[in-house]
């Protein structure tokens, strides 16, 4: 027989853990200007498609994109320790 599924809270929430943002962006470097001089957030990783921004323990990437900046392709994941 199945366990039954549980909804109380445990000790391990995904709010407690950093969670990176991607981003797209058709202009990349517009978007890195923006983030790293009018935001001010610190650049951890820069390259032809991607710009990661360091935002307090999360991340933030922004993505080059030659299609659109549409909702539909934002992302979020979270860094857990295992995934049980």
């Amino acid at each position: 027989m199945a366990k039954p599924i549980s909804f109380e809270r445990t000790d391990e929430m995904l709010g407690d853990y950093p969670i990176n943002v991607v981003l797209l962006a058709k202009d990349l470097d517009s978007a890195k200007d923006f983030y790293a001089n009018k935001v001010g957030l610190e650049i951890l990783q820069d390259n032809p498609n991607v710009v990661t921004f360091r935002c307090g323990g999360n991340e933030l990437a922004i993505s080059k994109s030659t299609v659109s900046t549409a909702d539909e392709q934002t992302q979020a994941g979270w860094r857990v320790d295992d995934l049980d």
